[in-house]
């Protein structure tokens, strides 16, 4: 049981860090597209 708890926190601790380098990636991603527009 506990080896399953661990093992379901590290999958989701990993999923965790995807998550957020994909929104910083969009997010410069959107500040780019925003230089173009302003330029």
């Amino acid at each position: 049981m506990k080896r399953f708890f661990y093992f379901f926190s590290e999958k989701s601790k990993r999923i965790i860090k995807n998550l957020i380098t994909a929104y910083n990636f969009l997010k410069v991603l959107k500040i780019k597209n925003n230089l173009k527009t302003f330029l």
